[in-house]
């Protein structure tokens, strides 16, 4: 769950940092693949759109998204038996 976490909050930091243009597709992309069942507005499409935007940021920006390898890495720090 805490990588979940942190890979939500990256993917919206790198989202946010992206040009216009390009966080302007991805949320056209996103919305294409939002079910027609929920065009109205409220919460269920806002976490629906965000899940998407989340998506879609990741598979156009596989490089600049945090592996788990790389998390857990960063998480437990470096390992102290390799200093004995």
């Amino acid at each position: 769950m805490d990588y979940d976490r942190f890979r939500r909050d990256a993917l919206d930091d790198l989202f946010c940092n992206l040009p216009m243009g390009e966080r302007a597709i991805i949320e056209e992309l996103a919305r294409s693949h939002v079910p027609t069942l929920t065009t109205h507005t409220g919460p269920l499409l806002n976490s629906l759109l965000k899940r998407e935007v989340h998506r879609v940021t990741a598979e156009r920006h596989p490089d600049l998204v945090p592996t788990l390898d790389g998390w857990l890495a960063n998480r437990h720090g470096p390992r102290a038996d390799h200093l004995a």
